[in-house]
């Protein structure tokens, strides 16, 4: 069976964590060996350690996920500058007459409207070089051979981040652990904190990362949130059946032809 080949550029490992959980529902698995890749991905593999002589640079591979009718790459591009740019990258080193399907998921954030977010990317898009065509509102996909679409997280309507997500599936899943966060987090004395302490934090998302945070500590003590995401119930159950579940489901169903 020839496999359907597409892929997707995220901002971050967590958001690699949530879409995978998507594909598991789909019996699409994680690839932890190069040996069962599809040769297809090769040369988004690094040759060379390490790259660009930084022996603290994350290796830039993306996660790849397979089964008998699709083989998906999932790319992080380690934030909004180089969403682009990695895929400027990704299609000089590969044949994307070859791909069916790909796209961007990233976060509205609390500053903007998910418009807003698509209209700075779209802006980007067409500043490159490539030729892509560009859908007219988040959650479309357009063309065929490859189709094309960009969905903005929560749900293309309101503003937000992955972690509004995850906080509606933690009051499903994890009720109680959901409360005790945020009365942990309302019960911190920030005065007896520096100002540097609490940068992140008074950033306009950083309360529900907090809370994220909070949860995945018990459940996955001194590990990254990424690994609480694969690992426990934050997407088992009815935590599917939330409309913004729905909402990225349908999306990713859509574009990569998940059956």
């Amino acid at each position: 069976m020839v496999k359907r080949i597409s892929y997707l550029i995220v901002e971050g490992p967590q958001d690699i964590a949530f879409v995978a959980r998507i594909l598991k529902t789909f019996a699409i698995k994680v690839v932890n060996k190069k040996s069962s890749l599809d040769p297809f991905w090769n040369n988004l593999i690094p040759k060379t350690f390490p790259v660009d002589d930084d022996l603290l640079k994350r290796v830039p591979i993306p996660a790849f996920f397979e089964s008998d009718a699709h083989s998906i790459a999932i790319h992080a591009a380690q934030g909004l500058p180089r969403l682009v740019k990695t895929l400027e990258e990704t299609r000089a080193i590969l044949d994307f007459e070859k791909i069916s399907s790909y796209g961007f998921l990233l976060d509205a954030d609390d500053t903007q409207t998910p418009v807003q977010r698509f209209n700075n990317l779209l802006s980007e898009l067409q500043k490159s070089p490539i030729n892509i065509p560009l859908s007219a509102n988040p959650g479309e996909i357009v063309g065929s051979a490859p189709s094309f679409g960009v969905f903005i997280l929560p749900d293309n309507q309101n503003p937000g981040t992955l972690e509004d997500i995850l906080l509606q599936a933690a009051q499903v899943n994890y009720s109680q652990l959901f409360m005790a966060a945020g009365t942990f987090i309302q019960s911190v004395d920030k005065n007896q904190l520096v100002p540097k302490d609490i940068v992140e934090f008074n950033k306009p998302s950083g309360d529900k990362k907090a809370r994220v945070s909070s949860i995945s500590s018990i459940l996955k003590p001194g590990r990254a949130i990424q690994n609480s995401i694969q690992d426990n119930r934050w997407l088992d159950g009815e935590a599917m059946n939330l409309p913004v579940m729905q909402s990225v489901s349908v999306f990713l169903q859509q574009l990569l032809d998940l059956k």
